[in-house]
């Protein structure tokens, strides 16, 4: 019984200039007039390797702006994406004194290098969570949220523990600058020696050091999506947001400032770190009580949920 195989395989071809280029190479049989012939032909796959290449680095450049989720949507052909989430929770930090730092360090190849470190910490913090996502960075400001794009009902409790790790990550970078160990190793938790060149050297660093953070956490409606066709990100809007960069402003120096609401959504263990602060004023909002959480210990941190 003649059954028909066909089979394929890519290789590489040469051209008359002795260059390399991917070729696919086909062979079948062919029935005809009950012989069997074996044909085969040869493909330049030039062009269709550099589409596939491109639609690689195209998903790869939409995963570095997006999350999984929007990404999907978008790929999928929606072309508005408007999400409205009834209790959501949104953290503004801010590193202290930026302004000052930026002209102590009189170099803007150091300012950039600066935030990135910094800035990459709090990726890897944020990165660490499932439910946490980054929106984005404004100057030295850093936005994140918990309950976008997908519903979680611990979304408080787990963007205020990220608080606290990004404290901690700020203190992490102020002991390796001030002991002069190389930052690398706590950026990509490796090795000296592995670590990048830039990473391990620079006094510049000695200049922004001790570093701080004001951050702020409100909790409440949001509305979040893609509004704009031309260099759209996931963006969050509403009071809660607002409310959010207000506390931030609001802030003391290395703490995190939490409204009402967002107490009252975190576990007793967490609200057991919290000061109050009577009649807070925040532009724009009635004078309110709201909560001051300072840096931890590790022993308080054990007692985390």
């Amino acid at each position: 019984v003649y059954k028909r195989q066909v089979s394929t395989q890519s290789t590489w071809g040469i051209d008359k200039a002795g260059s390399p280029f991917p070729v696919q190479i086909t062979v079948g049989p062919l029935l005809l007039k009950n012989a069997v012939y074996f044909l085969g032909y040869m493909s330049d796959v030039r062009d269709l390797t550099t589409f596939q290449d491109l639609t690689v680095r195209q998903e790869l450049l939409l995963r570095s702006i997006l999350d999984s989720t929007s990404m999907l949507r978008l790929l999928a052909g929606e072309r508005h994406i408007n999400d409205h989430f009834s209790s959501a929770s949104v953290l503004y930090g801010d590193v202290v004194n930026y302004t000052v730092k930026s002209v102590m360090l009189n170099n803007e190849e150091h300012v950039a290098e600066f935030l990135n470190e910094v800035f990459s910490i709090f990726d890897k913090i944020v990165a660490g969570s499932p439910d946490a996502m980054k929106i984005k960075t404004i100057g030295d400001c850093y936005v994140a949220a918990t309950g976008v794009p997908v519903a979680t009902d611990a979304h408080a409790k787990v963007l205020v523990q990220i608080a606290m790790a990004m404290l901690r990550g700020v203190g992490a970078y102020n002991h390796y600058v001030q002991n002069d160990e190389p930052v690398g190793c706590l950026l990509y938790n490796t090795s000296i020696d592995d670590a990048p060149v830039s990473s391990q050297t620079g006094d510049w660093r000695h200049k922004v050091v001790p570093l701080s953070l004001r951050i702020g956490i409100n909790s409440g409606p949001v509305v979040g999506g893609i509004f704009s066709q031309l260099r759209g990100g996931y963006e969050l809007y509403g009071m809660t947001v607002n409310k959010a960069q207000r506390l931030e402003t609001s802030c003391n120096h290395q703490h995190i400032h939490i409204s009402q609401e967002t107490y009252d959504m975190i576990p007793q263990s967490l609200r057991a770190l919290c000061r109050m602060r009577r009649g807070t004023a925040l532009a724009g909002f009635s004078t309110q009580d709201t909560y001051e959480i300072a840096p931890q210990t590790e022993e308080a941190l054990e007692s985390e949920d």
